[in-house]
């Protein structure tokens, strides 16, 4: 990176802190405006700022993470830039020596002005969860039920449900399934009558028996979904995707499997799953992932940071080098809104980075554009549109020319 002036770190922080005046704000764009270079270097600040590169969040990390927050509060309390550049910059150090970079947030973040957007999220209707019964019955989840199914109790409420099988019931022979739904932008977490946990990510459906009784545990996945399986030798425990077969005995693992993404990705936590595709078998060890190219069915089975991909059942969103095609069809998952490219090259761009899940979607699409030089912009109060910044970082979010 190129070696930035003093004044002009003070203007970034302020920009990154929304405390930027209206006459700094052109001095920077004027700044930006000269070269490519210096509109690399703003890049490079945003993205260090957002987040940068995230590996595990260790209790250690979140030191860091409040000494960085503390910073911030005392930069927009007296505005003393050079004790907030010293302090980044010995955090930054701390943080690469540990091969790690944490998620930066600021402590207090502004609410964008971009009203038509703000809007536009507002004005979506978000479907509860759905969960169907084996007699057919659809139930929508949130207030709260109770059911009773082939000796097994169903509890619920906005968070989760719960299977509780009552063992001195008399067992059936016959096995009978629900479904449960999750809708775009929900999210849902359900213990099986074995204890098996399992965390549904939006737009996700899953199948599976109210009791297991045969002599492998089956659930079936479309979508995303974070287990924790109960151990049992005894009785396997089996995925199945569209396209993939995944056995276990008993772990912590991501799939990731939706059917209008090109690749299915099995993420392994702990433990030690099989995954069977055309024929093929693959043996993943924690911190790799299998990835099927679902229409090549190429199989690659490679070490990842494996936080990144199971960070989201903690309310953070983590990326890393994905392409904005990618990043814009999750985006359009959570947050119920449709993406559309004006540029077609616009698609490859990468974004490094994260944000809290639950942020503005106006506040990370600034992100993201102060990363990217994209800007993003509401028409027909139907759609955000992607386009290359005309302006440069500081008007991302304006409507659309």
């Amino acid at each position: 990176m190129i070696d930035l002036p003093q004044e002009i770190y003070d203007l970034m922080l302020d920009r990154l802190t929304d405390s930027l005046r209206a006459e700094d704000a052109v001095r920077l764009q004027q700044w930006l405006d000269v070269s490519e270079a210096h509109r690399e270097a703003w890049k490079e600040i945003a993205m260090l700022w957002y987040c940068g590169k995230i590996g595990s969040l260790k209790e250690a990390d979140k030191t860091y993470a409040l000494a960085w927050q503390m910073v911030c509060e005392k930069h927009a309390r007296s505005r003393k830039r050079r004790v907030l550049l010293r302090f980044a910059s010995v955090a930054a150090v701390v943080l690469l020596t540990v091969g790690n970079l944490l998620l930066f947030f600021p402590s207090s973040v502004k609410r964008s002005q971009v009203n038509n957007l703000a809007d536009l999220v507002a004005g979506q209707v978000q479907n509860g969860v759905t969960l169907i019964l084996s007699n057919g019955k659809q139930v929508e989840l949130g207030k709260g039920i109770k059911y009773e199914e082939q000796g097994v109790n169903i509890y619920s409420d906005s968070s989760g449900i719960i299977y509780q099988e009552e063992s001195q019931r008399v067992q059936q022979d016959s096995i009978g399934y629900n479904e449960l739904i999750v809708p775009v932008g929900g999210e849902y977490q359900l213990l099986l009558s074995d204890s098996s946990r399992i965390v549904l990510n939006a737009d996700s459906r899953l199948r599976y028996p109210v009791r297991f009784t045969s002599a492998c545990r089956e659930v079936w996945i479309s979508g995303e979904a974070f287990l924790q399986v109960a151990p049992n030798p005894g009785q396997p425990f089996v995925v199945h995707t569209g396209m993939t077969d995944i056995q276990v005995l008993g772990t912590e693992f991501n799939v990731a499997a939706y059917e209008n993404e090109s690749v299915t990705e099995i993420t392994l936590v702990r433990g030690k799953v099989r995954v069977k595709v055309d024929g093929k078998q693959e043996d993943l060890n924690p911190g790799y992932q299998v990835k099927v190219d679902r229409v090549t069915m190429q199989v690659e089975n490679k070490k990842v940071d494996v936080y990144s991909y199971v960070a989201w059942k903690d309310g953070l969103l983590l990326f890393d080098d994905i392409s904005l095609e990618q990043l814009m069809l999750r985006l359009s998952r959570w947050y119920n809104i449709h993406f559309v490219f004006r540029q077609e090259e616009l698609k490859w761009k990468k974004f490094t980075g994260g944000f809290k899940r639950y942020e503005g979607i106006e506040k990370i699409l600034e992100m993201i554009g102060n990363v990217n030089d994209v800007d993003f912009c509401v028409e027909n109060g139907k759609v955000v549109k992607a386009r290359p910044s005309k302006d440069g970082p500081l008007n991302h979010g304006r409507g659309c020319v």
